[in-house]
């Protein structure tokens, strides 16, 4: 039995089909008429369940593993996923109480990278950045002269010598996000061949004898 949209969803045993009623948590009235649910799955062998988002998670009594299925607007559509269960090597849900509970609150990502640069060509890495309680989903560059990357190890060339703030913001899988300045590149074009602006010594000239 699971509460959605202001409806109580349960099924019964040895029935395959999901039922609804309104109920007020409020007042505790529950109304007197279920509703037969439209259904993409058989609930004959279905030990307990909960929604979250607009997904339905039921067990299955027989072999104790975990599902899920898309369940939007009070219709049960699409094909079921398995999530976890003694098949796959994981929990018996069989017994087991189900509920949704508070999610802990989401830890923010570390962003860091490196840098080197040749001439005026640097190359960069994000890829030590990190989400303790998930994964890093985007990277987005700014290396300081108005260019930007989403890679997570860019290049990029440098039109000319100075000095460029670069920086890297990296977001997580649920939406936090993270920015790391850099220290300032100051690439270096090597000098060519007589490109030091001396002017060539030649030789003196000898001096003949009388």
């Amino acid at each position: 039995m699971f509460f959605s949209g202001g409806k109580l969803y349960y099924n019964q045993v040895g029935s395959s089909t999901l039922r609804s009623l309104w109920f007020s948590p409020d007042s505790g009235i529950v109304a007197p008429n279920p509703k037969t649910v439209t259904s993409s799955v058989s609930f004959a062998n279905v030990g307990g369940m909960f929604v979250s988002g607009d997904q339905l998670y039921y067990v299955n009594r027989t072999t104790g593993d975990m599902y899920r299925v898309s369940f939007s607007g009070g219709v049960v559509s699409g094909s079921p996923t398995l999530v976890n269960g003694p098949s796959t090597g994981g929990v018996d849900w069989r017994g087991r109480a189900l509920f949704l509970g508070n999610p802990p609150a989401n830890e923010r990502p570390t962003a860091t990278f490196t840098s080197l640069c040749t001439d005026l060509e640097c190359s960069f890495d994000g890829s030590g950045s990190a989400d303790s309680d998930g994964s890093i989903v985007s990277y987005d560059w700014s290396f300081g002269d108005g260019a930007t990357s989403t890679d997570p190890a860019p290049s990029h060339t440098y039109a000319a010598d100075g000095s460029y703030e670069v920086s890297l913001t990296v977001t997580d899988d649920r939406g936090a996000r993270a920015r790391r300045p850099g220290p300032c590149r100051r690439p270096r074009r090597r000098p060519t061949r007589g490109s030091s602006g001396r002017t060539p010594r030649t030789p003196a000239s000898r001096r003949t004898r009388r």
